[in-house]
């Protein structure tokens, strides 16, 4: 790495067309800015503006306004609010980084993909801080650990509110490399937590540290209790082995992310479900959604 260069400034290719697109939408626009003559050159434009779509489409940032999620297409013009305010590119992989609120001393390890993936699933170190730093003040948290921990988004967050991670997991290897480098002192298991020897090493290392932080967001798409849960979808094994473990170590709380549409999947009765079962390993829950 030389000095003084800014790490992960990967900047992604765009075809022509995707050019011509970007530089008809003005600071602040999206699709509805695209002319008719370059409209009739997309067929995913045209059905656009047939059937309508989220205003973030071909969305170019503002500089007068607070930037979109950020996903795991942020080098796509078309997959969200993702074109840079003045330049005519999208975001570049820092760009997207700094809007995560990851410091630029934060490197991803990987691939394009790899990276991409990283940064869009990452869960805002500066939310995971304002949360881990409430449970410092008001219940006196001084370890954690960290599951599905991805690029450590979470984990990042809990270290500026000055609590110890002991131990993160995931099982995808280049995310586990990143939170490493970023992260050298925190003991690193990347492996699948369904696997009874990993969960025991969490769970012995979780007792033996007197762990009284959880945090992580487990996939649950898949779970229900109601009558749509599918046997063969691993998604339910794994919130089920976050339960377990948190109800084996039993620290002081949790923390579980996910997004919006657990709220609504399945009517609401998956969300329902999950708060039961917490309440059942003796946990009062609370849950709100961030804007």
């Amino acid at each position: 790495i030389l000095k003084n260069s800014i790490l992960n400034l990967y900047h992604y290719k765009l075809s022509n067309l995707d050019m011509d697109i970007i530089k008809s939408i003005p600071q602040g626009g999206n699709w509805k800015n695209i002319p008719e003559n370059i409209m009739k050159k997309s067929k995913r434009l045209l059905g656009i503006q047939k059937t309508g779509g989220r205003t973030t489409l071909y969305g170019r940032l503002d500089y007068n306004k607070p930037s979109y999620t950020i996903t795991t297409y942020f080098n796509r013009p078309g997959n969200g609010c993702n074109i840079h305010p003045t330049q005519n590119r999208v975001l570049s992989a820092r760009e997207a980084a700094r809007l995560q609120g990851f410091f630029d001393d934060y490197f991803f390890w990987g691939n394009q993909k790899d990276v991409l993936n990283q940064i869009g699933n990452a869960v805002p170190p500066l939310i995971a801080f304002l949360f881990a730093n409430n449970f410092k003040k008001l219940l006196n948290v001084k370890k954690s650990i960290d599951l599905f921990s991805g690029a450590g988004g979470l984990a990042l967050g809990v270290k500026l509110a000055g609590i110890t991670s002991i131990i993160a997991n995931d099982i995808n290897y280049s995310a586990t490399v990143t939170l490493k480098i970023n992260n050298p002192e925190i003991e690193i298991l990347c492996d699948d937590i369904t696997k009874s020897q990993v969960k025991e090493k969490i769970i012995s290392l979780g007792i033996s540290n007197n762990i009284d932080l959880i945090c992580g967001g487990p996939p649950c798409q898949g779970f229900s209790l109601a009558g749509y849960r599918k046997e063969n979808d691993s998604r339910n094994k794994l919130f089920i082995d976050f339960i377990n473990i948190i109800s084996k170590i039993n620290p002081k709380g949790f923390i579980f992310e996910n997004v919006i549409g657990l709220l609504s999947y399945n009517k609401g009765k998956t969300f329902n479900e999950i708060k039961i079962l917490f309440n059942e390993i003796g946990y009062k829950i609370h849950a709100e959604v961030l804007n």
